[in-house]
């Protein structure tokens, strides 16, 4: 069973996209954030190291220790669209997507 929404978010808030400035949809960045905290399992106040999808400490620091410390390869891949981040997970998964 498969859901899709699409969301056309005219509201639009400061953010960082890769450490470069980028205007992301208001609800878009708070759905991301708080689906990402939950999966993660971060608390309020450490929401702020996940604002910048694609920085590597992002991945790094938080993503794969999460991963590490739950003895799994990665949380729900699904979630994950991104190329560049399908390009690390694979390197460090040794398997494709």
């Amino acid at each position: 069973f498969q859901i899709a929404v699409v969301i056309e978010d005219k509201e639009v808030v400061n953010s960082k996209m890769d450490g470069r400035h980028w205007e992301a949809g208001k609800f878009s960045l708070s759905l991301r954030l708080s689906l990402w905290a939950e999966h993660l399992g971060l608390h309020r106040g450490e929401v702020n190291h996940i604002m910048d999808p694609m920085d590597d400490t992002t991945f790094k620091n938080i993503w794969m220790a999460t991963a590490k410390v739950t003895e799994t390869k990665m949380l729900y891949p699904e979630v994950i669209v991104h190329s560049r981040i399908k390009t690390m997970i694979t390197k460090h998964m040794g398997r494709s997507l």
